[in-house]
């Protein structure tokens, strides 16, 4: 096991998933031994350049050509099934949300018809009060 598969829990990746990255995995372990300690230790050395750059260049291939095509590939059924989910959660959720602004709005018809009833209270009080001090002021 290398240091990267203990950040992945093994009960997550199949031996089938295993297995498809164990090619890479050798080919990545034949290629730190072979061009991990590559070093130009001239600069002008074209035979040196060139080896490193095809290092290098063969890297590229295998990162853009093998392992992302593959991690894309096994990721997709994964990918398919999280959208699935989304799909689903979205369409209760949406069905959620349609009950809940009815009851929202039946809440509201309450609260302002309470509101309006304090208002008219408020009104109504003042007007009294109002009277009591004009009366007050006729004596």
């Amino acid at each position: 096991m290398t240091d990267t598969d203990k950040t992945i829990p093994e009960v997550i990746l199949t031996p089938e998933v295993v297995e498809q990255f164990s090619e890479t995995e050798k080919a990545i372990s034949q290629i730190e031994t072979d061009l991990g300690m590559l070093v130009i230790t001239d600069p002008e050395s074209k035979e040196q350049y060139d080896k490193v750059h095809d290092g290098r260049m063969s890297l590229v291939k295998l990162r853009t050509q093998g392992i992302e095509p593959l991690k894309k590939k096994l990721k997709a059924p994964a990918i398919a099934f999280n959208n699935a989910i989304d799909e689903r959660a979205n369409s209760l959720t949406e069905r959620v949300k349609k009950v809940e602004a009815h009851l929202q709005s039946q809440e509201n018809i309450v609260d302002e018809l309470r509101e309006k009833r304090r208002k008219e209270k408020e009104k109504e009080k003042a007007e009294k009060l109002q009277a009591r001090v004009n009366q007050m002021n006729a004596v």
